[in-house]
Order: structure tokens, then sequence, then C-alpha cells
């Protein structure tokens, strides 16, 4: 199980879609997905999601560590479904003031994007510090991450626009 510190632990491949097959339904909850192999999605997600035009993001999670450490998170290009950090600022969004949630372009300048949540893997890969009392938990599913990315989304909640 996730622990702050530690290094996260690669699941087999069969348990990871067996964990994900179980969780898909009420994970996604009737929103629209696209699953480009068994181990990832691409979900789209919403900034300023109330407005009359909110900000459309691809959200892409990875699930090679699931279900004990949360889904790989990433946010990409649409039309490439990848992400470069030279180009794709533009499909980031920007947060600020958030203290549950930030996505950084390169992460110390060396790291590639992570998006620093103890809902995703990447904020255990780089040894994010935290609070115990956030750290993913058996009762997560990858629900809990698109709701704290979504939250992160929201006005109130530090959402300044695009990054790019």
């Amino acid at each position: 199980m996730a622990k702050i510190g530690a290094d996260p632990i690669l699941n087999s491949p069969t348990a990871a879609r067996e964990a994900l097959e179980k969780d898909l339904v009420q994970g996604l909850r009737g929103r629209t997905h696209q699953r480009p192999h068994p181990l990832t999605l691409l979900v789209p997600i919403f900034g300023n999601p109330d407005s009359e035009s909110p900000d459309l993001f691809l959200l892409r999670l990875q699930f090679s560590y699931y279900p004990d450490w949360p889904p790989g998170a990433q946010f990409v290009n649409p039309f490439t479904r990848q992400y470069d950090k030279t180009k794709d600022l533009i499909w980031l969004p920007r947060i600020e003031g958030n203290s549950r949630i930030q996505v950084h372009a390169d992460y110390n300048n060396s790291m590639g994007q992570v998006i620093c949540s103890s809902m995703t893997l990447e904020f255990y890969k780089v040894r994010h510090g935290g609070k115990e009392s956030e750290v993913w938990t058996e009762k997560h599913t990858f629900a809990a991450t698109i709701n704290e990315i979504e939250m992160g989304l929201r006005p109130n909640d530090g959402y300044k626009g695009r990054m790019g």
C-alpha cells in the first residue's frame, strides 16, 4: 500500500487489470473515455466547469501499480495523446494556492510533468512530502484521482486557466 517516502511497487499486469476492471464502472460513472491499452484510460475533464466556456483537458491514467498505488496521471495533448514539455504547455492547467494539488510542467526541471497530489503515482515517485491522512489507501479507487484533479480545476480551488 502507498506510503510517504517509499518507492512504488509495480503490480503484475493481470492483477492491475483485474483491479481496474473491478473499479471501472463506478470509477468512471458514465463519463466518456478511451482505452488505448488495457492499463490506460484517457478521460476528458474540464477546468472552470460551470462557466459558459470550460477549458477541456485530457487526462491519461496509467494503472501498472494499481490498486496498491494510485494510477499514474498526466495531462496530454488531445490531438497527439502525448505530452511534450516544449510544445504542450497549453494542455496543462495552472493551479495556484491549492495545498492538495499542483501541476508541474517539468518537476525540478528534469522529471517531466508531475501532478502533485497524493492521489497520483508520480507524487510518490518523486518522494513528495505530505500528510499521512492524505495518503492513498485500500479504500481509494481511481475515482479519487479524478475527483481530486477535478476539484483543483475549479476557480475557487486555485484554477487560473491554461498554463501556456
